[in-house]
């Protein structure tokens, strides 16, 4: 319990003005602690005027502890949508890069189909040559021949010729 000082009303005016000084200054808390204070010398001087202004504080602190609640929760919302808003961005991101994997994945799988294809086409391509080209070495072949034969038988006729015409 506070001890009453001969100058009591003294002392009540400066828990009045520490009063005013923290709820200026927003500490509620300590505005509270001094106003409990000064109700309780004015009470002991007979004022109910500090029980009002005691309440008053009291109603100011509690609605301040609500604002600041109030703020807090409006702080972790906001930062709940923006971890689900990157969230929802890195979903979208991930679907948009698999769906480029795929797309990649089929070019190259008909990149390689159009190219076996064409190597096929190729291989049978080569084969008709090879072919034509053995038929045009024994054809070479029999026409070589056949120039050794007539050669032959150029320098035949002509020795028979030289022959009887001597």
């Amino acid at each position: 319990m506070l001890k009453v000082y001969t100058n009591s009303p003294l002392l009540a005016n400066v828990y009045k003005g520490l009063v005013k000084c923290y709820n200026i200054q927003g500490d509620y808390r300590e505005a509270v602690i001094a106003n409990q204070q000064y109700a309780e010398l004015n009470k002991n001087i007979g004022s109910n005027d500090a029980y009002d202004a005691y309440i008053s504080l009291k109603k100011s602190y509690e609605e301040s502890e609500i604002r600041h609640k109030l703020t807090e929760q409006a702080a972790e919302d906001k930062m709940l949508f923006q971890k689900q808003k990157y969230s929802n961005i890195l979903f979208l991101v991930s679907l948009l890069i698999i769906a480029l994997l795929v797309v990649l994945s089929f070019l190259l799988y008909r990149q390689v189909r159009v190219k076996k294809s064409a190597n096929q086409i190729l291989e049978k391509s080569n084969e008709l040559i090879k072919k034509q080209n053995n038929e045009l070495r024994r054809m070479n072949a029999v026409l070589e021949d056949s120039k050794r034969q007539a050669e032959s038988a150029s320098v035949a006729k002509s020795n028979f010729l030289a022959v009887t015409s001597h």
